[in-house]
């Protein structure tokens, strides 16, 4: 494909990483999914922080931040490349 100066372009796009937030990025770059197994998954890491607040529980990730917003939370069932047993 060509630009309007006639120089030849490339296809490609740009990452979708580069258009996330902060946060998202992190777990974009972590490979936050989830788990295929019922072993390997957040409710079993050493990463996982329980905190309670206004009588509720949320769980958050040592390596993703603790922050009281939500895009911190994290679900029990996901998993990320960083999963370590406790």
């Amino acid at each position: 494909m060509k630009d309007l100066f006639g120089e030849e372009m490339s296809d490609a796009r740009p990452s979708a990483s580069k258009h996330l937030g902060p946060i998202q990025k992190i777990k974009h770059d972590l490979n936050y999914r989830p788990s295929d197994s019922k072993q390997i998954r957040c409710q079993t890491c050493k990463y996982l922080l329980c905190k309670e607040q206004n009588l509720k529980r949320y769980y958050k990730c040592r390596l993703i931040g603790n922050s009281s917003g939500p895009a911190t939370d994290i679900r029990l069932s996901c998993v990320c490349k960083k999963w370590e047993e406790v």
